[in-house]
C-alpha cells in the first residue's frame, strides 16, 4: 500500500472533503469546527484550501521520514507505523486526544482554544520517552527534531540579537522568555513552549519579573488561573474578561462603555495575524509593521506597552486628560517629572 494510506490506517490525521464534513468534531480542523463558520460565504473554500493544505503537509512529511527509513533498510512494524502517525499528528498540532476527552470534543473546543493544538504541545516532547513511544525509530526521530528545533530556534534569535534587531529576554521569570523583542512587539518563534516553561518556573518560584526588571511575589491560584486565562476560547475569554474587570494583558474593560465593547468586538472577531501587523505599525510604525508582518507566516507575535509606560498614560489621563507623551509635548518635561514623583 502507498506509505499515506498506510499512515491513515495507523491513525495519522487527514481533514475530510469540505462537501463531506464529519459529524465528530475530533474529524476537522478545529478553525472549522463551527457549522455556524462553513457557512459563511467563502467558507467553504477557504475551510477546503487550509484543509487540503494540512493534509498535503501530513502525507509530505510521512512520505519523507518512512522512505527514509525504508532506503536505509529498516524494516516498519505495526508499532512503529502507529508511532509514525502519532508523531506526524503531534508535529501538526493534531494532539491525540485520549478516549476520555474525545468523547467531550465539543466541550472543550467552546472552552478552550484549539485543545487539539495544546494537547500536542503537550505530548510532541514527550514522545522522546520510551513510557510514551514504544518505537525506538520514532523516539530516534522525535529526539532529532526536537534538537534540530532548539538549535535553530536559538541560532536566529541570538543572530537578531547580536544584529542589533531586538533583544532576548533569558529570563524564565519573565513574560518576554526566549522572545525577540523589536519595539513594543514581542516576536515568539517557539510554538508557544516558552509559555510553559514560564509557566512551570513561576509556579516553582512564586515570583515573576516584571518589564521594569524587579521580581514580584506572586501566589500560585494567580499564577494559574493567568495561565488558564491565556487558553480559553476567545468567546469565554470574554465572558472571563467582563468577569475579572480586564483583559489578559491588563486593560481595563467598562462593559456599558459603546467604545470599549466596540474595542473588544474587534480583538475577538478580527484575525489575530491581522490585530498584530496593525498593532506593530500603530506603536512602532514601519519596523514594528515589518516585525509583525510575520505573524501571517504563523510566526506568534503580541505587541503592547510595558506596564511603566501603561502607568504613566493611566495617571497623566487622569490628572491632565492627556497622555504620557502629550503631556510631555504640551507641558514639558517638568511636568511628566512632577506626575512621577
Amino acid at each position: 500500500k502507498p506509505i499515506t494510506s498506510k499512515l491513515v490506517e495507523a491513525g495519522m490525521d487527514l481533514s475530510p472533503p469540505v462537501g463531506r464534513i464529519a459529524t465528530a468534531l475530533d474529524k476537522v480542523e478545529e478553525n472549522w469546527a463551527s457549522s455556524t463558520v462553513r457557512n459563511l460565504p467563502g467558507a467553504k473554500q477557504s475551510a477546503a484550501a487550509y484543509g487540503t493544505g494540512l493534509n498535503f503537509m501530513r502525507s509530505g512529511v510521512g512520505e519523507n521520514m518512512v522512505s527514509a527509513w525504508q532506503r536505509a533498510g529498516k524494516t516498519m512494524t505495526d508499532q512503529d507505523w502507529s508511532d509514525t502517525a502519532r508523531l506526524i499528528n503531534a508535529l501538526s498540532g493534531r494532539g491525540n486526544l485520549p478516549a476520555a476527552l474525545k468523547k467531550s470534543s465539543g466541550i472543550l473546543n467552546t472552552i478552550f482554544f484549539s485543545p487539539k493544538l495544546l494537547w500536542a504541545n503537550l505530548e510532541l516532547p514527550l514522545m522522546v520517552l520510551p513510557s510514551v513511544t514504544k518505537s525506538a525509530l520514532v523516539r530516534k526521530e522525535a529526539w532529532k527534531i526536537l534538537a534540530k528545533d532548539i538549535g535553530v530556534g536559538a541560532s536566529i534569535l541570538l543572530a537578531a540579537q547580536a544584529a542589533g534587531v531586538g533583544k532576548v529576554e533569558l529570563n524564565p521569570l519573565s513574560s518576554d522568555f526566549a522572545k525577540l523583542k523589536v519595539g513594543d512587539t514581542r516576536l515568539d518563534i517557539w510554538r508557544g513552549y516558552a509559555q510553559y516553561i514560564r509557566f512551570l518556573s513561576q509556579l516553582t518560584t512564586a515570583r515573576k519579573k516584571t518589564e521594569s526588571g524587579q521580581f514580584v511575589r506572586l501566589n500560585h491560584k494567580e499564577v494559574t488561573d493567568r495561565f488558564i486565562r491565556s487558553k480559553l476560547s476567545p468567546a469565554v475569554g470574554l465572558l472571563n474578561d467582563i468577569f475579572e474587570g480586564e483583559t489578559y494583558l491588563g486593560e481595563d474593560i467598562v462593559p456599558r462603555s459603546s467604545k470599549n465593547l466596540a474595542s473588544q468586538i474587534y480583538n475577538r472577531t478580527m484575525p489575530l495575524a491581522v490585530q498584530d501587523f496593525i498593532d506593530g505599525l500603530n506603536s512602532d510604525g514601519f519596523v514594528g509593521g515589518a516585525a509583525t508582518s510575520l505573524g501571517f507566516f504563523g510566526l506568534g507575535m503580541v505587541t503592547y506597552t510595558d506596564e511603566v509606560k501603561q502607568i504613566r498614560d493611566r495617571e497623566a489621563k487622569r490628572v491632565y486628560g492627556m497622555t504620557w507623551e502629550e503631556l510631555g509635548q504640551k507641558q514639558g518635561r517638568a511636568a511628566q517629572l512632577k506626575l512621577e514623583q
